[in-house]
């Protein structure tokens, strides 16, 4: 399993995101989108 727990991100000094909670359980395939691409990631 992975967990993260109150995850912030900034990018110059600007806060993008914040107190961001994931969990991805074993077993599971889980795909990251971004403007780059995907990342897929099994867990």
């Amino acid at each position: 399993m992975i967990e993260l727990k109150d995850v912030r991100k900034s990018y110059n000094g600007k806060v993008i995101f914040e107190d961001v909670n994931l969990k991805l359980e074993d077993g599971m395939v889980s795909a990251f989108v971004g403007h780059n691409g995907s990342e897929r990631v099994p867990c």
